[in-house]
């Protein structure tokens, strides 16, 4: 989710420039409808398994850049190979 968001935000402003005021509108209720995605799987997320600690947070919130608990470092290392395949030539 988090490298969702940040993915999302860097094509909002690289396609703002050229996008009309209304698609620039779509483009943020799209992002807002996302965050509220994130925020209901976090909840769902700490609901069914409450032994989880506060450090899992970063898995929905952050940037992939930042980087403070050891989860988040897990959790990038997921982003960079899940991204690695994106971009693999087949």
């Amino acid at each position: 989710m988090r490298l969702l968001k940040a993915v999302l935000t860097e094509a909002y402003m690289a396609c703002s420039e050229v996008m009309s005021a209304k698609d620039c509108d779509k483009f943020e209720v799209a992002i807002r409808r996302v965050d509220t995605i994130c925020s209901n799987a976090e909840d769902n997320m700490f609901r069914n398994f409450p032994e989880l600690s506060d450090q899992y947070v970063g898995v929905f919130y952050g940037t992939p850049d930042t980087c403070t608990t050891e989860v988040d470092k897990e959790q990038i290392g997921i982003m960079l190979e899940l991204v690695k395949g994106l971009f693999k030539n087949n």
